[in-house]
């Protein structure tokens, strides 16, 4: 019959019990579409709502979107 080791003994020293703190940080999240179209609409708007510049609306308001976000 082979010998049993036994376990290593059971210490209640502070540092066995100690937990490290963890702190969760949001991540970050990409604008949604309804937010990039509200603000792009906004753009549009403050052009007095002069047509034909839809991707650039699209564009800037998803960059400040972005940037905000992070």
């Amino acid at each position: 019959m082979a010998k049993r080791t036994p376990p290593p003994p059971t210490t209640s020293s502070p540092a066995r019990k100690q937990r490290t703190n963890v702190f969760l940080v949001p991540a970050v999240q990409a604008p949604t579409h309804e937010t990039i179209a509200a603000r792009a609409f906004e753009l549009y708007l403050g052009r007095s709502g002069q047509p034909g510049d839809e991707l650039s609306d699209w564009l800037q308001a998803e960059a400040e979107l972005s940037a905000q976000a992070r």
